[in-house]
């Protein structure tokens, strides 16, 4: 198990990251880590953008690599839209830390992508569900992640 949200453990994610992409390869990786909004700014800053940049420093070491990447992010980095619905293009200006680590994050992916040369898919997801979630932004039981006969394998945990 791998944790990106512990401090202490940013070097040991990078080696474990590293150990599992050399061994496994996965064709898709689907970063879904992430601090929440109201978290302090610094384990904000740690999980969000330190954890990501550990992640995807162990993909370049892995040479010879180039996963398709699924960065979810968050819609609250377009801050206040101008006009509904949002496009995709909208500019973006996040009002809070949690919005501009996210957005930072894309950045970073961003430029990893370019240098590394994988494909990235940036998701700006505005709720998602999970283990330990709050329940202030759950998912209908129905949600899109419940689909009959169909396996969604997870590698990790939720904190």
């Amino acid at each position: 198990m791998i944790d990106i949200n512990n401090a202490a453990s940013t070097s040991q994610t990078a080696i474990g990251c590293f150990l599992f992409f050399r061994n496994f390869r996965p064709a898709k990786i689907i970063h879904l880590a992430s601090g929440l909004r109201g978290d302090r700014r610094d384990d904000l800053i740690r999980t969000n953008v330190e954890g990501t940049a550990a992640l995807l420093d162990a993909i370049g070491r892995a040479g010879n690599f180039s996963p398709t990447f699924v960065l979810c992010s968050s819609g609250g980095v377009y801050g206040n839209p101008v006009s509904l619905p949002l496009s995709e293009t909208a500019s973006c200006e996040p009002l809070d830390e949690y919005s501009k680590t996210k957005l930072a994050a894309e950045l970073v992916t961003r430029s990893s992508a370019a240098q590394q040369g994988f494909r990235l898919i940036v998701a700006r997801i505005f709720n998602i569900v999970g283990a330990g979630g709050r329940t202030s932004v759950m998912l209908p039981d129905r949600s899109l992640f419940s689909l009959p006969d169909r396996a969604f394998p997870v590698i990790g945990f939720c904190v």
